[in-house]
């Protein structure tokens, strides 16, 4: 956590203390941002909710970009720990992993209406470094809980196999939570996980499946 956050200009405090305060802050940061969005979070409305002085966490951060950058390498490794928590205690097989990992990640979406913007910039035209960094340590992750099990993947560069299913899994989620951003309620926990499973089985169908199986 100290090497991302050094990444981005920021020390974090050594005292537990400080380090209690900090992630006040930051929770209240992710709280503002989940309410009115990237533009509309400012240093005031952050303050206000974490009930501290805008001049408080002006002595923690050089400004706001600051701020939610640390607040971004926060929510990813915090998604990091919670996926590879999930995997490690996954069934010991290709299906035990897959299902799993897809689970935990539809569980991740489900549950934070920020965490697609976090992958790209300002603009959404483009990924942000951080985000790019996010993906592929997302994609090799993926690649790397499976690799016991490639012999049972049917496909001939099982590597490139891997790969295309980890994008399409990240793909789905990160569409499907902007689609929830704008239809409030509509997704519920039981849809989640329902479309985690035939996910799951996509990309096991897929894992299971010779080259040019059926091809004319």
């Amino acid at each position: 956590m100290e090497s991302q956050f050094d990444a981005v200009g920021f020390r974090p405090p050594q005292q537990a203390r400080s380090r209690e305060a900090l992630r006040k802050l930051l929770t209240a940061a992710e709280e503002v941002l989940t309410e009115v969005g990237y533009e509309e979070t400012t240093m005031a409305a952050v303050a206000e909710r974490a009930g501290v002085s805008v001049g408080s966490i002006y002595r923690r951060f050089e400004g706001r970009d600051q701020l939610l950058a640390v607040l971004k390498e926060r929510m990813f490794s915090d998604l990091e720990a919670r996926i590879v928590a999930a995997v490690e205690a996954a069934p010991q097989s290709l299906e035990g992993v897959v299902r799993v990992y897809v689970r935990a990640l539809a569980d991740a979406f489900s549950h934070s209406a920020v965490l697609p913007d976090l992958f790209g910039r300002r603009d959404r035209r483009a990924l942000s470094d951080p985000g790019q960094a996010a993906l592929e340590a997302g994609y090799d992750f993926f690649a790397t809980v499976t690799t016991p099990y490639w012999s049972e993947i049917e496909r001939t560069d099982v590597s490139q196999t891997v790969r295309a299913a980890a994008e399409t899994i990240m793909a789905s989620f990160v569409h499907r939570a902007m689609r929830a951003q704008g239809a409030h309620g509509e997704f519920s926990d039981e849809d989640w996980s329902q479309y985690a499973d035939r996910l799951a089985e996509m990309v096991l169908a897929f894992f299971r499946t010779p080259d040019g199986l059926g091809a004319r």
